[in-house]
């Protein structure tokens, strides 16, 4: 979706600005990719991600299935969970 630069590289970074300016279609290009990528992380796309790890951890406290250690990891299993869903794209 864009250029990198090392940090502090204050003229890579402006050849970079410099290249955008000047072509139109890849700045283009640039915008449309950055919206997209930015469309992964609406609410409409977000939330049903998080109502699924919810339901997925109810689910398992319904069906009798936790103990003690499903308990006390719980909190990380649904972090882990959480951001494998959300960053399976990246």
């Amino acid at each position: 979706t864009g250029f990198l630069a090392t940090i502090g590289d204050v003229e890579t970074m402006a050849e970079h600005s410099l290249t955008l300016l000047q072509n139109p279609g890849l700045h283009e290009e640039f915008k449309d990719n950055a919206y997209r990528r930015a469309q992964e992380f609406s609410i409409d796309t977000v939330v049903p991600k998080y109502e699924a790890i919810y339901e997925r951890a109810l689910a398992t406290i319904r069906e009798g299935k936790e103990n003690n250690w499903t308990a006390r990891c719980l909190k990380v299993s649904f972090e882990t969970e959480l951001w494998s869903v959300l960053y399976s794209r990246v």
